[in-house]
């Protein structure tokens, strides 16, 4: 170093420590020039902590320091490289003027790894920074400052999260900022701003706001539970930043479509913050469903009082993802006050109440519960639910932290009523259960907490997975380090999967500890005292393994009872499940059971069972509530299998042996696979004669066909299946529905197999003669089977014989291929030839009637004679031949006609059927119809049928009856067929159902199934004409006896894949309506069609003049649509509703009524007939009336017997269960008559009668029935 007056200069400085190195450099020279350099090339990071502990650094550096200029314009750099920092450059401006104050900065990195450099795993990561900044900012006042700049950098990480881009601005202009940012990470924007006036004063001015579009937290927080669509808005504003003397608002909005699954419209929060005082309003919109919660809080920071109320309006839980089956409509509150957050001092009461709520359709009248919060604890009081769906009370006292504190308490009691409306909840269509539900939490005896609860249900069903006539349990828990339970359940009357089991009573206890649970299992399937199956052990379980000991187990009946030998044990471990030799037996060991089970996993199984004198049917019953396959079992099975070998052995006989309704003495298996051979034997017999013969012997290994020798496939296979002579009847004795009526022959059936394995020929013969099919008798019907494996074709042939001729035959030869070499089956191909021959010589179709629904077809009759071939390859299939229908008959029950004097004349060509006639009789007319569809290989083409009908009698039921004429043409394909043409109804009749009943509801059966779309209707197109002639007659006899003529011209359309719909209009043209018993002739009626087919928009006046009162007109109208009509009065002159109803059924006003009269017309201001008059029409006078007007019974009768024309009204009331009061009133004659009746009930069919008035009537009667 050397200086001078002027210059002082620094040559070199250097210091070595062994780990860094520095060397530097200076020059001063006055006034104020100023020149330095230094470096530190090592700079250990060693070096550093010693004199800075906890310094963050773990990497070496290589430092340059370099600074240049004068005290008003200073310039400093910065260089550094290390591992984890490439390159950082920080260079600033300096001036030490008038002051010192930083002019500019500018910071560039690349390759910053922050975790690497400093060892600070939460540091972030940058690929780039790049910082630019220029002002002037005093440091000794810093409130003058001016300064602006930008800041971006990319490729930041810090885990797990990253981000592609940060680009930010600003500017600092004396006490005032601004700045703005943006984020960018996979295509996604966040944008943030923000602002602040009068930093340094006392009351500084701030606000900011962020917002983005499309926003998935799932991206940018690595959470795939997350994924949602956000649109967010944040903005907060406010004054002072001191903690002690602020006020800010605050405004959160999230929108956007869905968070994960959920779909949502908006989340919105606004509120205001002081240091004092908190408060806000939060809503939540789902689609319809809002949440409102309304919260303040005062003094906050410190010991905070508050009070919140959150507002559910129609909330409709449908809405929620997973529910959208559930609609449930929630009105209710959660209203409270506290303070402090703490849960150790937090004091807090609430009260939560849910009223006029729908859970799917059901109402809740109440659910409400008062909370509190106070020394730790939650307390629920006075909670209580009640419902259509269950009755509920219940309380809680909780500790907060301490699940076994013991002052923790609980209680609750439930009546379940309708489970039906939860069913969605379980994904179920059927849920029942009825009963009570209660449990209690509380110390015991010995300080320590129990829970005991209890339920008792009845009619138990969850669809058809599971039913119970009853159930009823009990459930204690000991509440401690190491919980116990004690469990048990009785189940009277149960299924599975619709298969009734027997009682069950299920006892448990468990002992649950830290790394396993132990416990002990008892169970006992009873019926009644035929049979039970007792079982009792114990258990163990943990992480690895599940083991049961069972160490009785007891089968009882009442012949004998077979017992436990010795204890077995289960166990699964590993993916494998192990049992010891499982071994039951009478005493005397006359009846015994072994199984055993070593080894049972996917690659190996080793099982075996050895029985004797099992008697299947006591043992299923004990099980279930009927017995599927009954007999005496005797056998040995033992299986060895793994992936190179396999080993099994079979023998067995059962006796007494019967399925369904089908019995059998005896039957005796013998099986075997050994020594490369699969041998076995089945022998049947019954009343002493074989019925059955079996063996079989092939080659047999495991493993893949096509490893194995040919050797192999050269060994011989041979096997017989013999089916003795026996009764047809009896082998349909084994399945469900029994023989068909009038069926019967004798069976007997003869299979043969033989070849080598790798080629096997099977042939086989079945037949069944002296057969009765339908009542009719047949010779014989035969069939036969041929597998030739070297032409690689099965054949078919057949034929039935009546009266010693062959009426129905057919010969089948189809490709078919069993290669054992390549284990596969090969079907038939494209290039494959197929030969189906079916001729028929005056069949008889009667012989069918035994073998169709009844409930669809009945009485079928008429002959078949024919011959049809099908041929070619299967790419080019052909048919060829004719087959005609003569004197054919049948009864078609949905529509309840007869189909008489059918023919029909079909023809089959390579490229074409063609129905070349066809005609049938119905009534006094006739169908009939020609047509064709191309073919080709079978698939059918282009369509065209005529079909023309006269006089014939399409429908003939109770609801339907219709005389047509006819002519429709079909056309198109299959796929698009097109129906045009026109109908006229001749005569007609509609008997409607349930017109006018309001409370009609579809009911659908548990075995009714939903009709499957037919197809080829879903897919036609339709134009028909359809013309009503004057005599088709619409009646409604149920709720409103009415009828009515109609004619008029419509048109029925449908287009493909869309509904059937109609339009056009029918008028009435004569009729009558006849509300409270008096005929309303026809005035108009009009039918409108606009689409639906069945609910038309309907207009129908009728009218009623009294005879006794000229110039009144009463009018009586049905309007609205034959789903939703609406029935009213109208009158000429205008009526209160009182008078038309006293005219219609009195003939005069009301004002001229007598007291009892008025009664029934209406009268004063409660509810009367005639306030009802509307209802009573449809749901009769007798039933509303005396609903709403407090009369036990009304009955109103109209009789007419020459010119007399009485109506007569009978009012009455119950006085006991066995005395009934009543008032007969006759009106409409000459003279009015009054009669009083006394009715008591001296049996249960014999009642007194005593009977006052001015008539014969008067008197004492006794009668032998109910008149009520």
């Amino acid at each position: 170093a050397e200086g001078s007056e002027e210059k002082f200069t620094l040559e070199s400085l250097v210091i070595n420590t062994g780990r860094s190195m520095l060397t530097s450099t200076a020059n001063f020279q006055q006034p104020d020039i100023f020149e330095q350099s230094l470096e530190l090339s090592p700079l250990s990071w060693r070096d550093l902590v010693l004199y800075a502990d906890g310094f963050p650094l773990r990497e070496d550096l290589k430092v340059s320091l370099n600074a240049n200029g004068t005290f008003d314009e200073l310039n400093v750099g910065l260089q550094l490289t290390a591992t984890g920092a490439d390159n950082l450059e920080i260079s600033a401006g300096l001036s030490m003027s008038d002051q010192f104050s930083l002019t500019k900065l500018k910071i560039e990195a690349n390759n910053l790894n922050l975790p690497t450099l400093t060892g600070m795993e939460d540091w972030p990561a940058f690929k780039t920074i790049h910082f630019d900044g220029e002002g002037d900012v005093p440091f000794d006042d810093p409130g003058k400052a001016i300064f602006s700049g930008e800041l971006m950098a990319e490729a930041i990480r810090l885990e797990p999260y990253d981000l592609d881009r940060v680009s930010s601005t600003f500017t600092i202009l004396e006490g005032n900022a601004e700045l703005d940012l943006h984020l960018w990470h996979q295509q996604e924007e966040v944008f943030a701003e923000a602002s602040i006036s009068n930093f340094f004063g006392d009351q500084p001015i701030w606000n900011a706001n962020v917002r983005t579009e499309n926003f998935n937290l799932a991206t940018w927080l690595k959470d795939e539970a997350l994924d949602s669509n956000l649109n967010l808005k944040f903005n907060i504003d406010g004054t002072g930043i001191d903690t002690d003397e602020f006020s800010a608002n605050i405004l959160a909005e999230i929108a956007g479509t869905r968070f994960g699954s959920q779909p949502f419209s908006e989340i919105r929060f606004q509120g205001n913050l002081d240091p004092v005082n908190i408060s806000g309003l939060l809503t939540g919109r789902l689609e319809q469903s809002e949440i409102y919660t309304e919260f303040n809080a005062v003094n906050w920071m410190n010991e905070p009082n508050y009070n919140f109320e959150m507002v559910l309006t129609a909330f409709n839980v449908a809405e929620l993802e997973g529910f959208e089956y559930f609609p449930t409509y929630l009105n209710g509150s959660l209203k409270g006050e506290g303070r402090s957050f703490d849960l150790e001092s937090m004091y807090m009461i609430a009260e939560m109440s849910f009223d006029s709520s729908i859970v799917n359709n059901e109402m809740i009248d109440t659910f409400r519960a008062d909370l509190k919060i106070e020394n730790s604890y939650i307390f629920l009081d006075e909670g209580l639910l009640q419902s259509p769906i269950a009755d509920a009370s219940f309380s809680l006292q909780q500790h907060l932290t301490d699940i076994l504190n013991a002052e923790n308490r609980m209680q609750f009691v439930a009546e379940i009523k309708d489970l039906y409306p939860l069913r969605p909840l379980f994904d179920v269509g059927e849920l029942e259960a009825q009963g009570q539900v209660n449990g209690r939490l509380a110390r015991n005896s010995e300080g320590v907490l129990q829970f005991d609860g209890g339920f008792s249900l009845d009619n138990i069903r969850v669809d058809t997975l599971f039913s119970s006539q009853r159930l009823n349990g009990s459930v204690l828990a000991l509440i401690k380090e190491e919980p116990e339970f004690v469990a048990s359940i009785e189940l009277t009357e149960p299924a599975v999967f619709n298969t009734a089991v027997q009682d069950v009573q299920f006892n448990a206890e468990a002992v649950f500890r830290d790394h396993e649970t132990t416990g002990n299992l008892n169970f006992t399937l009873t019926n009644g005292d035929e049979s039970s199956i007792f079982h009792s052990g114990n258990f163990i379980m943990d992480s690895t393994r599940v083991v049961l000991n069972t160490t009785d187990l007891t089968f009882s009946s009442q012949v004998k009872t077979l017992a436990l030998i010795e204890p077995f044990t289960l166990s699964y471990s590993e993916e494998i499940f192990r049992m010891d030799t499982l071994s039951i037996s009478s005493g005397d060991d006359d009846t015994y059971l072994k199984l055993w089970i070593p080894h049972l996993d996917s690659l190996r199984q080793e099982v075996g069972i050895d029985a004797r004198n099992l008697n299947l049917g006591e043992l299923q019953e004990a099980i279930f509530d009927e017995i599927m396959i009954d007999g005496m079992l005797s056998g040995y099975i033992e299986i060895e299998n793994s992936p190179d070998n396999l080993k099994a052995s079979a023998t067995g006989q059962l006796n007494f042996f019967r399925f369904e309704q089908g019995i059998m003495d005896s039957l005796r298996f013998d099986a075997e696979i050994a020594d490369e051979w699969f041998k076995a034997e089945l022998n049947a017999w019954q009343d002493g004669n074989s019925l059955i013969e079996g063996q079989i012997q092939v080659p047999f290994l495991p493993g893949d066909p096509l490893t194995f020798v040919d050797q192999f496939f050269e060994r011989e296979v041979a096997g017989q299946v013999l089916l003795h002579r026996s009764a047809l009847e009896y082998w349909f004795g084994f399945l469900p529905d029994g023989a068909p009526e009038q069926t019967a022959g004798n069976l007997s059936l003869e299979v043969n197999l033989s070849g080598v394995a790798g080629s096997p020929e099977l042939k086989g013969t079945l037949s069944i003669t002296e057969g009765q099919f339908s009542g009719i008798s047949i010779d014989r019907i035969g069939m036969e089977i041929d597998y030739s494996h070297d032409a690689g074709t099965v054949d078919f042939t057949g034929n039935v014989v009546k009266d010693q001729k062959s009426i129905l035959g057919f010969d089948v030869s189809l490709p078919f291929l069993v290669d054992l070499r390549q284990a596969e089956i090969l079907l038939p191909s494209d290039d494959d030839s197929i030969y189906v021959n079916f001729r028929t010589d005056d069949f008889d179709l009667a012989l069918l009637n035994s073998y169709v629904d009844p409930e669809i077809l009945r009485s079928i009759a008429g002959r078949l004679e024919g011959n049809v071939t099908l041929s070619g390859t299967m790419a080019n299939l052909e048919t060829s031949g004719q087959m005609q229908l003569s004197r054919g008959t049948m009864r078609v029950i949905p529509a309840a006609i007869t189909l008489a004097e059918t023919s029909a004349d079909i023809l089959f060509e390579p490229d074409k059927i063609t129905l070349r006639q066809f005609t049938t009789r119905s009534g006094p007319g006739r169908l009939s119809g020609t047509g064709s569809v191309d073919v080709t290989n079978l698939e059918p083409g282009n369509i065209h049928f005529e079909m023309s009908a006269n006089q014939f009698r399409a429908m003939n039921t109770q609801e339907y009856n219709f005389l047509i004429n006819m002519q429709s043409q079909l056309d198109g394909t299959i796929s698009e067929p097109r129906l045009k043409g026109n109908l006229t109804f001749l005569t007609g009749l509609v008997n409607l159902q349930n017109f006018g009943d309001r409370a009609v509801e579809t009911v659908v059966l548990e075995e009714e199934q939903e009709t499957e779309p037919f197809e080829f209707f879903e897919a036609l197109a339709m134009e028909m004409n359809i013309d009503f002639g004057r005599q088709f007659l619409v009646r409604s006899r149920q709720y409103l006896d009415m009828e009515f003529f109609l004619t008029g011209n419509v048109d029925l359309l449908k287009q493909k894949d869309e509904d059937l719909q109609m339009f056009g209009t029918l008028e009435g043209i004569r009729g009558f309506a006849r509300p409270l018993g008096r005929n309303f002739d026809l005035d108009e009626a009009v039918i409108a069609f606009y689409g639906p087919l069945d609910d038309p928009q309907v207009n129908i006046r009728t009218r009623y003049e009294p005879p006794q009162a000229a110039g009144v007109r009463i009018y009586y109208i049905i309007d609205g649509t034959m789903q939703d009509p609406g029935f009213r009065f109208e009158s000429e002159p205008e009526l209160e509703l009182q008078d038309i109803v006293s005219y219609t059924i009195f003939g005069k006003p009301f004002y001229e009524l007598e007291s009892w009269e008025q009664v029934v017309a209406g009268s004063g201001g409660t509810p009367t007939a005639a306030d009802v008059a509307l209802d009573v029409l449809l749901d009769r006078v007798e039933m509303l009336a005396s609903q709403r007007l407090g009369i036990d019974v009304v009955q109103i009768d109209n009789t007419r017997s020459g010119s007399s024309n009485t109506t007569s009204i009978k009012t009455g009331w119950y006085l006991n269960q066995r005395t009934f009061f009543a008032i007969l009133n006759e009106v409409g004659g000459a003279r009015p008559k009054t009669l009083f009746m006394l009715e008591y009930l001296l049996m249960e069919n014999l009642e007194l009668i005593i009977t006052q008035g001015d008539d014969s009537r008067e008197g004492v009667d006794l009668r032998w029935r109910l008149d009520y």
